[in-house]
């Protein structure tokens, strides 16, 4: 494997060690994640980068399955995509936005390299004009590979990128206490 990966005005250096990216996705719009997700598809490809696609049925539900997939150990970096359509003063909608880019920020904040592309627009023809001229799902993308990148050069990490409490003794939710 190459060492130093290139991508139009990108490059990559990844030690002879690819990622695996989790791409998670709101199928509320249809087409419109299906445009999100090509994008994101073909920068994957382009570098020889390995993926699985997660589909959540709508945008609020994109935080939780973030952490899930964060939660399996699997990948090295997330990408989220979806679509809200906001029209005017519209406050459950915007709500929902707010809602969705703040539970993900929660969850990448804590040092998981993650990309994101929630787009909005008043109507889901407007959605589907940005998604089509736009290029919101390469630079999510883009967004994550550089994460991976600067998180490897920092550290020296490849593995399990993002906090892992270091103790033994770290009680989860549902686990019994130990007594001595």
């Amino acid at each position: 494997m190459p060492s130093e990966l290139k991508d139009n005005n990108y490059s990559y250096k990844f030690n002879n060690d690819l990622p695996k990216i989790a791409i998670v996705t709101s199928r509320y719009h249809n087409e419109i994640s299906y445009e999100l997700d090509k994008q994101v598809i073909n920068v994957m490809n382009s570098l020889g980068i390995a993926y699985d696609i997660f589909e959540v049925s709508g945008a609020l539900e994109l935080p939780i399955a973030l952490k899930l997939a964060i939660n399996s150990s699997r990948y090295d970096g997330y990408v989220t995509l979806g679509s809200i359509i906001i029209v005017g003063n519209d406050l459950p909608s915007k709500t929902i936005y707010a809602e969705t880019l703040r539970g993900i920020g929660d969850i990448s904040n804590q040092g998981y390299p993650t990309g994101k592309a929630i787009i909005t627009a008043q109507s889901e023809i407007e959605l589907k004009e940005i998604s089509l001229k736009s290029d919101y799902g390469s630079a999510a993308a883009h967004a994550v590979l550089k994460l991976i990148t600067l998180s490897r050069k920092l550290t020296g990490d490849i593995n399990n990128i993002g906090f892992k409490p270091a103790s033994k003794h770290n009680q989860t939710v549902g686990e019994a206490e130990e007594t001595l």
